[in-house]
Parts: structure tokens; C-alpha cells; sequence
């Protein structure tokens, strides 16, 4: 495992958008966030 990432949560004031998602980036993969408009992707990357 080369990075992880536990726990990750993200308001936007009182709005919780993002709640307790784990990921883990290992050494020679491609990772992707997939998913429709309006599901958060870009918060999560931030």
C-alpha cells in the first residue's frame, strides 16, 4: 500500500456531503471515482 486515506468526511457548513469513506492507492494501479452528476466526486477528491 502506498497511500491511505481513512475516515475522510467534508461539510459544506451544517451540510455533510461526504461521511467516513476509506481508500487506498497502491504503487502501478489506476484509481477512478465513477459515479452521476451531482454525487460528490469532485468533494471527495478535495
Amino acid at each position: 500500500m502506498i497511500l491511505p486515506a481513512k475516515n475522510i468526511s467534508k461539510r459544506y457548513g451544517n451540510h455533510l456531503v461526504v461521511d467516513h469513506i476509506h481508500l487506498q492507492f497502491e504503487k502501478g494501479t489506476f484509481n477512478a471515482i465513477l459515479g452521476p452528476n451531482g454525487a460528490r466526486k469532485s468533494t471527495t477528491e478535495k
